[in-house]
């Protein structure tokens, strides 16, 4: 039996839906489930399969194993890691890292850890997973940071001096894994928005509640 969680559903028909699933084996999949097996929910853990269908494969058989519980906040940053991985992933590749971060964001989120810092973590780490990680330490080019200098992404290759944007002992600092920083959590925001902007095929649904939050 896999075990996977639930990225996205949509009704089809009726009574049936499809889901965006994403199992550890085979990174994201698509199913179709039908009444009487249970439709999953957001933010939980299952275990079940699938079989090959007409269209679509469909699920047979799924029990909960565990729930990952959030309000507020988490619940929101919850949701926005969800879609990043549902318009992101590749149809069909394993992608074990991923799902083990996955797993620990929603419950570091569940626990009530800082959801903003857990948040830009999850950002930062699944662009290097999905090759488009980019060195907070250095400049495009290969240069060290300065701290009194200013810094701004450019898209596709990472930091180079700018005459405004984010400090370099901002993003050294971020570079260090201090994002409990205020200035470095700021900092961190501005240049991962840009940077998920320019790989994401449109605008986020849960970006909108991040920004009304």
């Amino acid at each position: 039996m896999r075990r996977w969680f639930l990225l996205c559903r949509q009704a089809v028909g009726e009574q049936d839906h499809l889901l965006d699933l994403f199992c550890a084996e085979q990174g994201l999949v698509r199913v179709r489930v039908s009444p009487p097996v249970l439709t999953p929910d957001l933010l939980c853990r299952y275990e079940g399969d699938w079989q090959a269908g007409k269209d679509w494969p469909k699920l047979r058989g799924v029990a909960e194993v565990r729930p990952y519980p959030a309000s507020g906040d988490a619940l929101i940053c919850a949701l926005y890691i969800s879609e990043l991985l549902q318009l992101l992933l590749p149809q069909g590749e394993p992608q074990t890292g991923i799902y083990v971060l996955y797993r620990q964001t929603l419950q570091a989120l569940s626990d009530g850890e800082a959801a903003d810092v857990w948040l830009r973590f999850f950002e930062i780490n699944l662009l290097q997973h999905l090759g488009y990680g980019f060195s907070w330490s250095h400049t495009a080019s290969g240069e060290p940071l300065h701290p009194e200098q200013a810094y701004r992404y450019e898209t596709g290759q990472g930091l180079s001096p700018a005459a405004e944007g984010s400090s370099g002992a901002a993003l050294l600092a971020v570079a260090g894994g201090q994002l409990s920083d205020p200035a470095a959590l700021l900092a961190a925001r501005q240049v991962l928005r840009q940077a998920f902007n320019d790989i994401l095929p449109r605008p986020l649904v849960s970006r909108e509640l991040l920004i009304r939050g």
